[in-house]
């Protein structure tokens, strides 16, 4: 896991899709991980982002992946 990964405070700025496109777009870099929250303030743009940015994203040559091959096994005493 990139240790340069940003998480978005996107929740702090309740209809600011326009804040969440431009910090995903300004921070994205190789091996980085997107955060999005789907709290009741920001329930409506995070979907609307993500269908604007990703398509940008991939452009840009990035990739997504899910997450579960690159965590592997839990640990002992892990709760997941």
């Amino acid at each position: 896991m990139d240790s340069r990964s940003a998480l978005l405070l996107h929740w702090l700025r309740p209809g600011g899709g326009w804040f969440q496109r431009w910090f995903i777009l300004a921070n994205a870099h190789p091996g980085g991980i997107l955060v999005l929250h789907d709290t009741p303030e920001v329930i409506m743009q995070t979907p609307a982002t993500l269908r604007e940015v990703v398509p940008e994203l991939k452009r840009q040559g990035y990739r997504f992946v899910d997450l579960d091959p690159l965590s592997g096994p839990a640990g002992p005493g892990s709760s997941c």
